[in-house]
């Protein structure tokens, strides 16, 4: 390894003292060299591809300096790199599209369209195989910046030279905030965040440039969803995340020199992140950011992905960062002027972050999570007083909607305060009463006991929703009483049919229907595809899924 750096180096110093070299053969060795150099990694160690990044630039510049070579020559090097970003292998790609962000303006004639369509490309997800390539991608981003500062834009550009305006700009916009949507998980945890982190630096670099050189292309339309991407990463659970949107959002926000155009409500944004809080704002402090970002809920234009980010810092399973953003989101959403205009704003976006990421549990669960804390200190109430509001109802159908077929216990078992948080609304009792009846007879124990458990807080908290007279005439009877049943029942050791018969019950102790056991006809195709588990496999299969 040493040795390749050392090569690099010497490359590198002789270019820029454009040494002068007559044989092609050596100018041929000198590329093969930072070629071979480029995707050479050791041990995640990028010495060798940095050394050879830093000779790139001074060696072509000078060796591939126009009357110096034939135009074929340098056609060729670019083309190599660019049939390199679609290698099998994770560190050809990431050497390769360094490489590309690296070529100096010599090495762009006639070149512009194909790297600037092979450097998205690669910014993206193309197959199942390339998620975990989240390195790669992340360098692509990287690469992508640095090539816009070098090719520049142009209103009226020949695509020879610089980058049209009116073709690229959506282009790279569009590339950009679909990498900040890469949330790729793997075992190391959410690899997905440095490309996240890598597309706002591009997207500040990107922002100033065209800020400076052609500011009409900053229209509204472009920047709405920009500075809502940033204000959704600013609200996230991982620190460094929220530190570098900080960074960005800080700089676009507040830059005078260039003026950057079309930011939605700067001036309400402007209040609530002023410039001298910025400065010295820890945006990485969950302490210190979430009580700011809160209040860019009362922002319109920013509002959904706001409590998008929230919801998933809210959710999250860090004791600080749940602590933090939960008592910020509720202390603000109890304060809120005009409180019922806004939360029932706050609930429409509720409803429409259910449906937007429906059954994907990296949103849905912490919204689980969220919507818990919330009905557990009547975040709602004002709103669901008012006559002809679904709220409630909807809300339901959206929780039952999530773990119908569900078969992930952790979902399960998150979803349970919820469907008990909503007993405490009178017209929500039957349905939520069945939902919770049916999680009473699963197959899991976990769940069972879980529901039995909660059930029974929510009967006591809600005893004028649960008022035994709606129950059955009989259901005084200590044998027959639903919460005698519910704390004397072993339902995590007693088997899976036993359960169910006290949970049928309870059922009619409550006046609610009794689950009813799917026909054989309508298993029969799924009994073909998989064979029956014992109860206790399904018990592994929990311990497996819950860590229980």
């Amino acid at each position: 390894m040493e040795a390749r750096v050392a090569g690099c180096r010497l490359v590198e110093n002789l270019s820029r003292a454009q040494f002068p070299i007559r044989d092609t053969t050596v100018r041929d060795s000198w590329q093969w060299l930072i070629d071979d150099c480029l995707p050479y990694v050791d041990n995640w160690n990028t010495d060798v591809t940095d050394a050879a990044l830093a000779a790139q630039t001074p060696f072509m510049s000078h060796y591939y300096a126009t009357g110096n070579v034939q135009q074929e020559t340098r056609d060729a090097v670019v083309d190599f790199y660019c049939r390199e970003l679609r290698s099998n292998l994770v560190f050809p790609r990431r050497g390769y599209a360094l490489g590309l962000g690296g070529l100096p303006p010599v090495m762009l004639h006639g070149k512009i369209t194909q790297i600037l369509s092979a450097l998205i490309a690669a910014t993206k997800v193309e197959s199942v195989g390339e998620s975990q390539f989240a390195e790669a991608r992340r360098d692509a981003v990287k690469a992508l910046g640095r090539f816009c500062l070098t090719a520049g834009f142009h209103n009226d550009a020949d695509p020879m030279y610089h980058l049209p305006t009116s073709t690229a700009v959506p282009m790279l916009y569009d590339a950009c905030l679909v990498a900040l949507q890469d949330y790729t998980m793997d075992s190391r945890g959410d690899i997905g965040a440095s490309v996240r982190e890598a597309s706002m630096v591009c997207l500040q670099d990107l922002t100033m440039l065209l800020a400076a050189e052609h500011p009409s292309c900053l229209t509204e339309a472009l920047m709405v969803p920009v500075m809502g991407a940033l204000l959704q990463q600013s609200s996230e659970k991982i620190d460094r995340t929220r530190a570098v949107a900080g960074r960005v959002i800080t700089k676009l926000l507040h830059s005078t020199d260039p003026l950057i155009a079309g930011i939605a409500e700067r001036q309400s944004l402007s209040v609530i992140l002023p410039e001298d809080l910025c400065s010295t704002l820890n945006w990485a402090c969950a302490s210190d950011a979430f009580p700011h970002t809160v209040k860019l809920l009362s922002v319109a234009p920013y509002r959904r992905v706001v409590l998008t980010g929230l919801i998933v810092s809210v959710g999250g399973m860090t004791e600080s960062l749940v602590k933090h953003s939960s008592n910020a989101l509720v202390e603000f959403l109890q304060s809120f002027t005009e409180k019922e205009e806004n939360l029932a704003l706050i609930c429409d976006d509720v409803l429409a972050i259910f449906k937007m990421f429906k059954k994907v549990d990296r949103v849905i669960i912490p919204l689980l999570k969220t919507l818990d804390t919330l009905l557990s200190v009547g975040c709602f109430e004002a709103v669901t007083t008012q006559e002809g509001n679904t709220f409630p109802t909807d809300l339901l159908a959206s929780c039952k909607a999530e773990v119908a077929r569900c078969t992930d216990a952790k979902k399960l078992i998150d979803s349970i305060p919820v469907f008990c948080g909503l007993l405490q609304f009178p017209e929500l009792r039957t349905p939520c009463l069945q939902q919770l009846t049916i999680f009473l007879g699963h197959k899991y124990p976990r769940v069972r006991c879980l529901t039995a458990d909660y059930l029974l807080v929510a009967m006591v908290s809600y005893a004028d929703t649960m008022a035994t007279t709606e129950m059955a005439d009989d259901s005084a009877m200590e044998d027959t009483d639903p919460m005698i049943l519910l704390s004397s029942t072993s339902w995590d050791n007693d088997t899976l049919t036993n359960v169910r018969v006290v949970r049928n019950q309870i059922c009619r102790a409550l006046n609610v229907p009794e689950p009813k056991a799917v026909s054989n006809a309508q298993t029969s195709s799924s009994a073909a595809a998989a064979k029956p588990k014992e109860n206790f496999t399904s018990y592994q299969d929990l311990v497996a899924r819950a860590g229980y």
